[in-house]
């Protein structure tokens, strides 16, 4: 399998970086891997999330790291993630 990262979960990481940055380097840097990390951890394991609530669809799950949701679709082939949000948001 596969991981990829859709341009709106870039776009997401990036923002997530940026907004944490603002009151620590170290902490925006930690969260960072620490999303990435557990993105690469869902190739091994890409049923592990549980089924994202909003949609209902057995392809679309979600994994929780620290506040954060990152929503992923599993393919044949690949997983790709599709968004990376805080919990509090709505989808």
């Amino acid at each position: 399998m596969r991981l990829l990262w859709s341009e709106s979960a870039a776009v997401d990481l990036a923002a997530i970086y940026d907004w944490l940055r603002q009151d620590s380097q170290t902490v925006a840097e930690r969260t960072l891997d620490q999303l990435i990390r557990r993105g690469e951890q869902i190739v091994l394991f890409p049923r592990s999330g549980r089924v994202v609530p909003e949609f209902g669809v057995r392809q679309v799950r979600e994994v929780i790291e620290g506040p954060y949701r990152l929503v992923y679709h599993v393919g044949e082939a690949s997983i790709e993630v599709l968004a990376v949000f805080h919990g509090a948001r709505r989808l």
